[in-house]
């Protein structure tokens, strides 16, 4: 028998791609499923399209919240509704590959020890257009991955499963302080627990990219509360208090950045970090490779940042593009980073171009 897998596909005000969402998990190769779509008193037709669907696929258990919940509570709703061996994540308006979730499920029965893996994706845009991948950051073991959350988010939400009984137990954290990243939360509580987070490297999901969603009009909360939650998570894992200035500027604040100095002592900072985690967790050659890699291309992005968002004055931004960026460029250049700096410009250009 194959494990049931539950799940749970949160749903508000999405009636221009609930559809395709949920057909693209109802057209799954792997056929032991239970679905469950919770309309979270959506204004427009999305609820009647989730019953239509549900008609079609008795697999589909379709739930109406009696009042507007929002996102953490409705996601805990269905959590406590499902009777999964594992639980899989799906957003209404992003679409899965047909093999994702068998795939996700081959990779947890072979390695035991594994809690929850994830997927890299596809961008798209509002209107369905190809924006470029994501999560393409090479760090998908357990412990590589742990430290790039120090950083930034690197399990894509929607494309997770999990073992059920482990999120029936922790549930997402539900505190205002919480609010808009309740996933990362989630994940820096399971890694201190010991946890094994993983990411298979294909794109087995298409992510829609919403100028209007909530990761978008909320960047600034998210920003402000990812940066709080992972300065205790830095000490958690490393045992030492981060230079708050530095390690905002690391976390992507260009804008934070006030000279030149304070520029090249968080490059340095980044590399000492690494260092450090590298010596305390890191046996495999491999992995400490990857870390490496993934410290040189968050330099290269802070840099080009840098030289367009920060108050440097001009001759320091003439210096960051013509020394620094060269330099770190070609510090142990491969194939692998000229290719992630493409698709990064890509995605940034094709944004602009199909919203």
């Amino acid at each position: 028998m194959l494990p049931l897998v539950s799940v749970i596909l949160p749903c508000y005000n999405t009636e221009n791609h609930i559809e395709s969402a949920l057909r693209s998990i109802m057209q799954q190769d792997y056929p032991n499923l239970e679905i469950i779509v919770i309309d979270d008193r959506s204004s427009d037709s999305s609820w009647e399209i989730i019953q239509a669907l549900a008609l079609e696929d008795t697999r589909i258990l379709a739930v109406r919240n009696e009042e507007n919940l929002r996102l953490i509570k409705t996601l805990n709703k269905g959590i406590q509704l499902s009777r999964g061996q594992y639980i899989a994540r799906m957003d209404a308006d992003d679409m899965s590959d047909p093999a994702r979730i068998g795939k996700q499920v081959a990779y947890l029965e072979q390695d035991r020890d594994v809690d929850m893996v994830a997927t890299c994706a596809t961008y798209i845009s509002e209107k369905g257009f190809s924006l470029g991948r994501l999560n393409f950051h090479g760090c998908y073991d357990a412990v590589s991955a742990a430290f790039v959350t120090i950083f930034e988010c690197p399990f894509l939400h929607p494309s997770i499963v999990i073992k059920g009984e482990l999120l029936r137990n922790v549930g997402y954290p539900d505190q205002p302080a919480t609010y808009h990243i309740e996933d990362y939360a989630l994940w820096m509580q399971l890694i201190r627990a010991g946890h094994r987070l993983e990411i298979i490297p294909e794109r087995l999901m298409s992510y829609r990219v919403s100028y209007q969603g909530v990761s978008q009009s909320n960047s600034e909360l998210q920003f402000s509360r990812g940066l709080h939650m992972a300065t205790q998570y830095f000490y958690d894992i490393l045992g030492i208090h981060p230079n708050v200035l530095w390690f905002t500027i690391l976390r992507q604040g260009a804008d934070k950045i006030q000279s030149l100095d304070e520029l090249v002592a968080s490059i340095h900072y980044l590399e000492e970090v690494a260092n450090q985690y590298i010596s305390t967790y890191s046996r495999d050659e491999k992995c400490s490779r990857s870390i490496r890699a993934w410290c040189n291309e968050r330099i290269l992005r802070v840099l080009w940042l840098s030289s367009v968002r920060s108050k440097l004055s001009a001759s320091s931004k003439l210096y960051v593009v013509f020394l620094l960026l060269p330099k770190y460029f070609f510090r142990s250049f491969h194939l692998g980073r000229l290719k992630n700096i493409y698709f990064h410009f890509q995605f940034m250009a094709k944004r602009r171009i199909f919203k």
